[in-house]
This record gives C-alpha cells, sequence and structure tokens, in this order.
C-alpha cells in the first residue's frame, strides 16, 4: 500500500504527536496508520537533528529560597539572564519544551 509523502514539517507534527501521545512507537504507528519501520527511522531523525542544533549554554543552580522571578538582567554582549524557578523533581522534557518557548520569545 502506497503511503502519503509528508514534509519535513509534517514528520515533525508527527514526532511530536508521538512524544505526547505516551503510546509505544508500536501502538502510535498502529493507531495513526504509520509504518513502524518509518516511525523509527523519523524519531530517529528528528533526535540527531534536534541534538544538532541544541545549543549548550552555561547554567548555575542556586537556592534563592523564597525569591521571586526576576526581572532580565543584562549580562552584556546581548546576553539576558532570567531566573526561572522550576520545582524540584520538573520532567526534563518539561524544562526542555520550557526553555524551547522561551527562546521564541
Amino acid at each position: 500500500m502506497q503511503h502519503p509523502r509528508r514534509t519535513k514539517e509534517q514528520w515533525t507534527q508527527v514526532v511530536t504527536a508521538f512524544e505526547r501521545s505516551g503510546l509505544s512507537q508500536s501502538a502510535f504507528a498502529r493507531r495513526s496508520g504509520v509504518p513502524l519501520g518509518t516511525l523509527n527511522n523519523r524519531i530517529a531523525r528528528h533526535r540527531q537533528s534536534s541534538t544538532a542544533r541544541s545549543r549548550m549554554l552555561p547554567v548555575r543552580v542556586v537556592d534563592l529560597g523564597a525569591a521571586e522571578a526576576s526581572s532580565p538582567v543584562s549580562a552584556g554582549g546581548g546576553l539576558e539572564i532570567l531566573l526561572l524557578r522550576v520545582p524540584l523533581g520538573a520532567e526534563g522534557q518539561v524544562v526542555r519544551d520550557l526553555v524551547a518557548q522561551l527562546r521564541t520569545c
């Protein structure tokens, strides 16, 4: 059976939907009509691409007690620093999604 061709953006949407679904790759593939091998391949490509694009910045974790979130502070060179409070035990994907959203601001 011939499957529809998808653009890169459409595959990104499929992989994102898989990651948010909580389903196994096999279950998601069955439910969405995507061949399992193709889904596996696209997930691997997406992860490699995401890793290649990510830029690591230094992070310093400090305990500020009851401090409130700060206003951005200029660190020179066009870099601003903002205190971001993340609950202890927050899931890594939640933090990654939050940082990704902040980068678009």
